[in-house]
């Protein structure tokens, strides 16, 4: 017989435990969120969609994709902004590092979207690592010599999280299946 992961057991028990009628959408949420490293960061995120409130695993993942879609679009039409209206030519060519990142990001998040359609939470777990990396890369590149301050840190952060709890979820799918 298989050995279920701990960290599983929490999981099946809200969704097959009859007497979990009481059990909340943000019990649910929370047992991805205390897994990621920025729970306070996790939980109105996956809360910010309307389709987490009849969610499971796979459409937690869908939203949080999807919500990485947004965000990096968002940051790619921000950055286009910053670079045509900044007259310093050292940011411009860090901002021009990044939006070729984004571009980047974005190119991941079709893969994504494919690998999720298909059902491959293993395959998702490292394009959603890619996009990490990406978006890291991005907030490095405002530290070489000369250093700036980063006109889309936040932004950044908020990839990086969503990232993140990307990478939970699709462990926990990969582990009950």
């Amino acid at each position: 017989m298989a050995s279920l992961h701990p960290f599983l057991l929490p999981l099946l028990f809200l969704l097959i435990n009859p007497f979990s009628a009481r059990v909340t959408l943000a019990d649910f949420v929370e047992t991805v969120c205390s897994r990621t490293k920025e729970h306070d960061f996790c939980v109105p995120a996956l809360l910010s969609d309307a389709r987490s409130s009849t969610a499971d695993l796979p459409t937690l993942l869908q939203v949080t994709i999807d919500l990485v879609v947004a965000n990096a679009t968002d940051t790619s039409s921000h950055i286009s902004s910053l670079i045509s209206t900044s007259t310093d030519p050292v940011l411009k060519s860090y901002l021009d590092f990044c939006l070729t990142q984004y571009q980047s990001i974005i190119i991941e998040t079709d893969k994504a979207r494919r690998d999720f359609n298909e059902k491959r939470y293993g395959t998702i777990k490292l394009d959603l690592n890619t996009i990490g990396l990406l978006s890291t890369d991005c907030t490095n590149e405002f530290g070489n010599d000369p250093p700036r301050v980063s006109p889309i840190w936040n932004r950044n952060v908020n990839i990086f999280g969503l990232e993140q709890i990307g990478e939970v979820i699709s462990v926990l799918l990969v582990g009950s299946s």
